[in-house]
C-alpha cells in the first residue's frame, strides 16, 4: 500500500483541478447562481467587496473543493463498512443547495487517494475531526473577515453544549437551534450526545434517527454553511446508522436534516418569535460583525435592544430569546464587551428581564479562542422562565482559552452579585472568587456614582487630530494651543510634551476660528480613554492638568483618545478634583471598575457609573498634593500606598480583602 497523503493536500490537489476546471460552462452557470444567491442574503451585512467577483471566485472553488471531499470521504468509509450502513449515493441529488457544486467530479485518482486515507484512519471519530479541521482551515481565511464568522473549536463547541443541559437520554423531543450554523460544529457536538446514547444502549437507533431529523435546526446564509452543516451532522451520526439494521436506503436520505436550512433568520423573524417560539435549545457562536444600521431593511424588528453601532451578535442573541420557549435555554458564545458599556446597554437590561442567567465562562486571554482574533471571549447561558420564580444561583468558570474547561471548578454564586443593577444600568460581574464580590459590594454600596455628582462634569476630548491635519503644528506659536495626546498621561504623571516620537508633529493646533475642536480653559482631570496593555489590572490611568500649564498656555485641546473631567464650580470643587483623581488612580477603584468592565476603552458612560467616595475626597486631596512635589521615588511609593491604604479602611476592606486587591492591580507608582 502507498502511503497515504494528509488530508489537507489532498484537499490542496482537488482545489487545484476544481480552479483548472473553473472556466468551463457548467462551472460558469453554477457560479452565477451561486453568486445570485449570495447577493440575495448577504447584501445587507457586507461592504468590502465580498461579493466581488475577484473574492467570490476563489471563494466558489475552495467551498466546492472542500465539499466534495469531505462528501468523498463519507462514500469511502461507507465503502468500506458496506455491512453496516448500507447504499451511499445520492447527495448531490438530494439537497438543492448542491445545484451550486454538484458540476465538478473528483478524478479517479484523486478518489484513490482519499481512499487510501479511509483505510489508513477506519475510525469514524478520526474522520470527523479530520473533515472538521479541514473545513475549518480551507474556508476561515476565506470568510471570516468579510460575514464575521469563526469556527467554534471543539472543546468550546462541547462546552457550550454542556451549558445548554441537552441530555437527549432524558428528552428526546427538544428542538435544538443554531441560527448561525456555520460549518455545524455546535449541532454535531449536540447530535453526538445522542449518538453515545445510541451505543450505549439507552436509546433505539431508529427513534433517535427520527427525533435528530425533526428536532434538529440550523440556518445559514452560505450555501457551502448549511451543506457542510449537513454532514457534519452526519458524520456525527454514522454510529447510530450502525446500530439501525435499515435496509437498502441512502444514508443522505436517512440522515438528511430536513431542519437545516439556508435561510437569513434575522430578516423575517415572524413565524418563529413569541407566540410561534418552536425551539427548546438555542446554541449558537453568532457573527462578531459591525454592520451598517440603515443598510438592514428589518432593523425596526431589533430597535428595542439597539444603542448607537450595531453588531450581528447582538442581533442574533435577541433573535434567540424569541424564538426560545417558556423553559428553553440559550447558550451563546459573545465577546466580553457585552457585559458593560452603552452600546450593549439596552440588550443587557432586555435579557436581565426575559431570562435568568445560568451559567457563565470567561475566556479571560485575548487569544486563543479563536486564531488571529484578539476579542476576549465568554460563554453565556440562560434560562427563560416560564413564570416569575427565585431567580437561580449562577455557575461561573475562568479559562484561560478554553483548553483547561473539563478541569475547571464551577463556582456558584448568587444571581444579583453577577447581574449588577445601578442607576438603572444592568452590568455582568464575573469572577472565580467569591471574595471579590463582596469587595464590589462594599465598593458600591450606598455611595453616590460619578455620573450623579453635578460639581463634575465629564467630557471627551474631542479633538480627531487626522481630520485636521493641516493644522498640527510640532512647536509653539502665538496661534496655536497645546493638543493634549494620551502619551502625556501617566497616574499622576503630567508629560508636555510627551516623549513619544509618534506624537512629535502634531504638539500644537491653530486656535483660529473656526476651533477644530473644544478649548478647555481650566484645571482638570485628564485620563487615557484606551487602557495600554501592558497595565494588565490597572484600567483607570488619570492625572491631573494644574493651573500653571493653563495659566502659561491660556488653554488647550485634548484628543477624542483623552476624556476629561472638569469642576463645574469653585476652587473648593477643584481641590476635590485632585482628591477625586486619588480616588480613580487608588487600587480599590481599579479593582471595581475591572469588576464591572471588561472593555479596553473607557468612555464617558463607563467613567459615569464609577462610585465615588464623596467624603473621603478632601483627605485624599491632601495626600495627592504630595505628589506634586519634587519626590524620591520611594516618596511617591510611600504617598500611593498610604491612599491605598486609606481607601480601603474608609471602604471596610479586611486584610485579605485588601491583600486580594493588591494582587490584582498593580500601584500606580
Amino acid at each position: 500500500m502507498t502511503e497515504s497523503k494528509t488530508l489537507p493536500s489532498i484537499l490542496t490537489e482537488i482545489a487545484q483541478d476544481v480552479t483548472s476546471k473553473g472556466d468551463s460552462q457548467v462551472a460558469a452557470r453554477a457560479f452565477k447562481a451561486y453568486k445570485r444567491c449570495l447577493e440575495s442574503l448577504v447584501e445587507p451585512y457586507v461592504g468590502d467587496g465580498f461579493l466581488d467577483e475577484d473574492k467570490a471566485l476563489p471563494r466558489f472553488f475552495s467551498e466546492t473543493a472542500t465539499l466534495h471531499l469531505a462528501v468523498s470521504l463519507i462514500s469511502q468509509w461507507c465503502a468500506t463498512h458496506e455491512h453496516q450502513v448500507g447504499r451511499t449515493g445520492g447527495f448531490w441529488d438530494i439537497h438543492e443547495e448542491s445545484r451550486f457544486f454538484s458540476w465538478y467530479r473528483i478524478p479517479p485518482d484523486l478518489s484513490a487517494q482519499i481512499r487510501n486515507w479511509v483505510t489508513v484512519h477506519p475510525d469514524i471519530d478520526d474522520m470527523l475531526q479530520a473533515v472538521t479541521l479541514t473545513a475549518e482551515d480551507s474556508l476561515a481565511g476565506l470568510r471570516r473577515h468579510s460575514l464575521g464568522e469563526f469556527f467554534t473549536p471543539t472543546t468550546i463547541a462541547q462546552h457550550l453544549v454542556d451549558l445548554a443541559d441537552y441530555d437527549p437520554r432524558i428528552t428526546l423531543d427538544e428542538k435544538v437551534v443554531d441560527p448561525a450554523c456555520g460549518s455545524g460544529n455546535l449541532l454535531a457536538a449536540v447530535v453526538g450526545r445522542t449518538a453515545q446514547a445510541v451505543h450505549s444502549g439507552i436509546l433505539d437507533p431508529l427513534q433517535a434517527i427520527s427525533a435528530l431529523n425533526s428536532n434538529t435546526f440550523g440556518f445559514d446564509v452560505q450555501p457551502v454553511a448549511v451543506l457542510l452543516t449537513r454532514l457534519q451532522l452526519l458524520l456525527a451520526s454514522l454510529p447510530i446508522w450502525e446500530h439501525s439494521e435499515l435496509p437498502g436506503k441512502s444514508v443522505y436520505e436517512t440522515l438528511s436534516f430536513p431542519g437545516v436550512r439556508l435561510r437569513d433568520p434575522l430578516s423575517d423573524p415572524d413565524d418563529l418569535w413569541d407566540l410561534f417560539a418552536r425551539f427548546d435549545v438555542v446554541v449558537s457562536n453568532p457573527p462578531f460583525l459591525k454592520v451598517t444600521k440603515s443598510r438592514l431593511p428589518f432593523v425596526e424588528k431589533y430597535e428595542k435592544v439597539l444603542y448607537g453601532h450595531v453588531n450581528l451578535y447582538q442581533l442574533f442573541l435577541w433573535w434567540a430569546i424569541r424564538a426560545t420557549r417558556p423553559d428553553g435555554r440559550l447558550v451563546f458564545l459573545v465577546p466580553q464587551s457585552i457585559r458593560s458599556g452603552q452600546y450593549s446597554s439596552r440588550l443587557r437590561q432586555e435579557i436581565t428581564d426575559a431570562c435568568d442567567v445560568v451559567a457563565v465562562t470567561s475566556f479571560v486571554g485575548r487569544t486563543g479562542v479563536f486564531d488571529c482574533v484578539e476579542q476576549p471571549m465568554m460563554a453565556i447561558a440562560l434560562k427563560k422562565p416560564a413564570a416569575e420564580s427565585q431567580k437561580p444561583d449562577v455557575k461561573v468558570r475562568i479559562s484561560a482559552n478554553g483548553q483547561t474547561l473539563g478541569e475547571i471548578p464551577a463556582l456558584t454564586i448568587g444571581q444579583e452579585q453577577v447581574v449588577w443593577t445601578q442607576d438603572g444600568v444592568s452590568t455582568w460581574c464575573v469572577s472565580n472568587e467569591r471574595m471579590d464580590y463582596e469587595i464590589l459590594a462594599k465598593v458600591f454600596g450606598e455611595h453616590t456614582t460619578l455620573g450623579e455628582i453635578e460639581d463634575f462634569r465629564i467630557l471627551n476630548g474631542g479633538l480627531v487630530w487626522n481630520q485636521h491635519t493641516e493644522r498640527l503644528k510640532p512647536t509653539e506659536d502665538e496661534d496655536a494651543l497645546p493638543l493634549i495626546s494620551s502619551a502625556s498621561i501617566g497616574a499622576h504623571r503630567f508629560i508636555f510634551p510627551p516623549s513619544d516620537k509618534r506624537v512629535s508633529k502634531r504638539l500644537f493646533v491653530d486656535a483660529t476660528s473656526p476651533l477644530p475642536g473644544p478649548v478647555y480653559e481650566n484645571t482638570s482631570i485628564l485620563l487615557k480613554r484606551t487602557t495600554p496593555k501592558i497595565m494588565r489590572g490597572r484600567r483607570i490611568v488619570a492625572t491631573m492638568l494644574l493651573n500653571d500649564f493653563v495659566e502659561r498656555y491660556g488653554g488647550y485641546f485634548a484628543e477624542n483618545h483623552v476624556n476629561v473631567i472638569v469642576p463645574q464650580q469653585d476652587d473648593a470643587t477643584s481641590r476635590h478634583l485632585l482628591g477625586l483623581c486619588a480616588w480613580l488612580n487608588s487600587r480599590l477603584a481599579n479593582f471595581a471598575f475591572g469588576m464591572i468592565n471588561v472593555s479596553s476603552h473607557l468612555s464617558k458612560f463607563d467613567l459615569s457609573l464609577i462610585p465615588v467616595p464623596i467624603s473621603l475626597l478632601t483627605e485624599l486631596s491632601s495626600l495627592a498634593e504630595r505628589l506634586a512635589d519634587n519626590l524620591t521615588d520611594e516618596q511617591i511609593k510611600e504617598t500611593l500606598e498610604r491612599i491605598d491604604e486609606k481607601v480601603f479602611v474608609f471602604f471596610g476592606l479586611s486584610s485579605k480583602e485588601s491583600q486580594r486587591v493588591r494582587q490584582v492591580v498593580p500601584s500606580a507608582g
